[in-house]
């Protein structure tokens, strides 16, 4: 389905719909290792590969009407084939890669004397390399395009709870990394950069008492550290920046179960 709209203000725009697009595939390659030293412990580590054959993106560019491929019929009055649209369409990129390891450590201090036996810890550390073309336009002719790495994927990212549990009481306290990533894809050919987000480090908490067989009492604390949201973009990467904060979250919560 293709329409096109417009005004004197601004270009016309155009969308092209585009039925001959490929689904998003991709030839996975895993190889994991798993230890079970003890009781409620694990040392895991895994190695991944994703050969990503194809990839669907959207583009935005300026360009004359006769390059859509809509009839010329469709043209308001004055316009030709060399008024110039902003067309959107949607098409498929050569694809590109994801690999990357990780490593996971689960560990109940059960050999530690007295209460200590009650704590515990959960960690895990994961890299992630992967790289994909973009188109910056819609011809089909000689596109420009971009590599960068995947929209929404951190190179490097770190888990880290330690926790408490007994017959009632249990709190933990997780913090969590990841580095700056990418949010955006260079859809239009004015825009050569991508626009992503900072890195950032987010601490919670949670809380629970058990009064009884029937009552539990529960508290969660989120961010902590107050982290903010960090969106940057331009020809350099934070060359602009908007910043955002949300504040810390918590709730108070009761369970009865019978």
């Amino acid at each position: 389905m293709s329409k096109a709209t417009g005004n004197s203000a601004t270009p016309p725009n155009a969308s092209i719909g585009n039925p001959y697009l490929s689904p998003y595939r991709a030839t996975n390659y895993d190889l994991s290792l798993e230890w079970y030293p003890g009781k409620g412990s694990i040392l895991s580590g895994a190695v991944f590969y994703r050969d990503v054959k194809s990839y669907i993106q959207q583009t935005t560019s300026d360009e004359p009407y006769g390059n859509t491929g809509l009839p010329a019929s469709y043209l308001a009055a004055g316009q030709t084939p060399d008024t110039i649209y902003r067309v959107t369409n949607s098409r498929n990129t050569p694809g590109g890669y994801i690999q990357g390891f990780e490593f996971n450590y689960q560990q109940s201090f059960t050999f530690l004397p007295g209460i200590w036996a009650n704590f515990g810890t959960l960690l895990n550390y994961t890299y992630v390399d992967s790289k994909i073309d973009y188109f910056l336009s819609t011809s089909t002719v000689n596109p420009t395009s971009v590599q960068s790495e995947f929209v929404g994927v951190s190179p490097n990212s770190v888990n880290a709870t330690l926790f408490y549990e007994d017959k009632k009481f249990s709190a933990r306290v997780s913090a969590a990394y990841r580095d700056d990533y990418l949010q955006l894809v260079p859809i239009k050919n004015t825009l050569p950069d991508v626009r992503g987000s900072a890195a950032t480090l987010n601490v919670d908490a949670s809380l629970s008492y058990a009064f009884g067989d029937h009552i539990k009492l529960n508290i969660d604390a989120l961010n902590l550290t107050n982290q903010a949201t960090d969106n940057w973009s331009g020809e350099q990467r934070r060359s602009q920046r908007v910043t955002s904060v949300t504040g810390r979250q918590f709730f108070v919560g009761a369970q009865y179960s019978y």
